[in-house]
């Protein structure tokens, strides 16, 4: 247990305008993890942090992750050495250009998973962890969470080869890490934030063992590569988005529970000699807030249409009858010529090849 500090004794540590007890970002560190570690730092809770700093700014019953917004940044730019390019990085919205083309401010966003948030509690599982990088961490200094950890299409560790996961092992809660302060007045019971904020199970374990198979961390690697090294899988294409946004559209139609739809899951089931499953929800229903176990599944059947583009993609629908242009090309929003000009190329029916 560490006690805390008062609000006056953090000012006068903080005559300097530069914050004493200060660290840099950890490598992919995500920005509301960096913050609680901050606060921790100066002996303060996270809430008593930023009602220092913020005091009309309702922090907590929003996804902070998300955007970098200018209230934020220059407290941390004037009180830090932190440059704007490296906090701007601790944002999901650095995925701009590489993710998605551009940054959503008053909808979802693709391949973001939502946090269900009511007030300040959280009732989705839009934090993942790796408990044994967890683990890792507290060997050399103190566990933080992972932007990529707020990824639809991250399932798996590539440096641990394990499944990813995003509740609590005990009592399967969600991960509200910056919630395990609450209930202790005037001490922080534990300044290690991998820890369930309900029930108190340590969430950073080297024994918990989740090992994924070989084709899913090449999966994983293939994923990663595409959005760190911006290196898309299909070669011609120069921006990960380009990519990413037919993978994402792809995996609705093959979630969708539509007769004509679930041939095609069918088809590409008995190819990757997966067993075929009824999917959860409806074709509205959204991939980014499923199981991650369901999320894998349909990255793998659409990664697989997709490579050897096209000739895959025309060999496996074409068979199906009827699931031709005005299917395929359902509900896409995001128009990319090479996926746009093959489909209407292939697929669209007129009178003279109906």
């Amino acid at each position: 247990m560490i006690k805390l500090i008062s609000k006056e004794s953090f000012f006068q540590l903080n005559a300097s305008r530069q914050w004493p007890a200060y660290e840099d970002p950890r490598p992919d560190e995500l920005f509301s993890s960096w913050l609680t570690r901050i606060a921790h730092l100066h002996g303060l809770k996270v809430e008593t942090f930023c009602k220092i700093y913020w005091k009309n700014l309702t922090f907590w019953n929003r996804d902070i992750d998300r955007f970098y917004y200018d209230k934020v940044s220059a407290v941390f730019l004037a009180n830090s050495r932190i440059t704007p390019d490296k906090l701007r990085n601790t944002f999901l919205s650095s995925y701009e250009g590489k993710l998605f083309e551009l940054a959503t401010y008053k909808t979802n966003q693709n391949w973001i998973i939502p946090l269900g948030i009511y007030h300040r509690t959280r009732s989705g599982y839009g934090q993942m962890y790796c408990p044994r990088c967890l683990y890792n961490d507290e060997q050399i200094s103190k566990p933080y969470f992972r932007k990529s950890w707020r990824l639809s299409l991250s399932f798996a560790c590539v440096d641990c080869g394990s499944w990813l996961s995003d509740r609590c092992p005990n009592c399967n809660s969600p991960v509200v890490f910056f919630r395990n302060e609450v209930g202790f007045k005037n001490i922080l019971p534990d300044v290690n934030i991998a820890r369930c904020y309900r029930c108190r199970e340590k969430l950073s374990n080297e024994q918990i063992n989740m090992p994924a198979d070989k084709s899913i961390i090449t999966l994983q690697t293939t994923l990663n590569r595409c959005l760190i090294a911006e290196s898309p899988p299909i070669d011609f294409l120069v921006y990960p988005f380009q990519y990413l946004d037919i993978l994402h559209h792809l995996i609705r139609l093959i979630n969708s529970k539509s007769t004509l739809l679930a041939q095609l899951r069918h088809s590409l089931c008995e190819l990757n000699k997966l067993e075929y499953w009824q999917p959860i929800g409806s074709y509205r229903d959204r991939f980014d807030t499923l199981p991650i176990g369901e999320r894998m599944k349909l990255l793998l059947l659409a990664h697989y249409l997709l490579e050897d583009w096209p000739s895959r993609f025309i060999n496996v629908v074409y068979p199906i009858k009827r699931l031709r242009s005005a299917w395929l090309l359902k509900d896409l929003t995001s128009k990319h010529y090479w996926f746009d000009y093959e489909v209407m190329f292939h697929f669209y029916i007129t009178n003279s090849n109906r």
